[in-house]
């Protein structure tokens, strides 16, 4: 986790660097981050560039104040960059190696959604894929929490698309068939 000069919610220490190293990174808002992690590193470490919604807080709190919380922080900025580490989810909406958060699918899209009114999305990553076992690849459960991160993968990039953030995959026209009486299938 954390340690010596590293910081800010263990695997995610490239917050601090990035903040430090990048000029084109000015603001950081994370949304769902457990509630070890976020007394550990406002504690220690408080920041005005970094503003940290914890989980306890996006379960107990309308999601509408949420954004407005969010927008009061980013209310100089017109870009958005959004990293999405899957780990924020909840083990009923998305299986992960590390430690599972509680927000739902649902309030994730809602929350990028709604981000998405107010500021010019540029980017947006996902991170916090299963990593299975090859010893283990035929078992239903392993199968299991594969098929639940490629739902939520195509979940995210369909309503991404849907909702203008990137540009529509292409479509191939559906293979037509004919059957015995003439009609033709798709």
């Amino acid at each position: 986790m954390m340690t010596g000069d590293e910081s800010l919610i263990s695997c995610g220490s490239w917050v601090d660097y990035a903040l430090k190293t990048n000029q084109n990174l000015r603001k950081v808002l994370i949304i769902g981050v457990n509630q070890k992690d976020f007394s550990l590193y406002s504690n220690n470490h408080p920041a005005p560039d970094i503003f940290m919604i914890p989980e306890q807080k996006l379960l107990e709190t309308p999601l509408r104040q949420i954004i407005q919380e969010s927008r009061t922080f980013l209310k100089d900025e017109t870009n958005l960059y959004i990293s999405i580490d899957k780990d924020v989810l909840s083990n009923t909406e998305s299986y992960t190696n590390w430690d599972h958060g509680k927000m739902s699918l649902v309030q994730m899209l809602f929350i990028i959604g709604q981000l998405s009114n107010f500021y010019n999305i540029f980017s947006i990553d996902v991170c916090g894929e299963y990593i299975g076992s090859w010893a283990h690849q035929f078992d239903s459960i392993e199968m299991e929490h594969i098929k639940m991160n490629e739902i939520v993968n195509w979940t995210i990039i369909n309503f991404v698309e849907e909702i203008g953030l990137i540009q529509p995959r292409k479509k191939y026209p559906s293979l037509k068939r004919q059957s015995r009486n003439g009609k033709i299938h798709a």
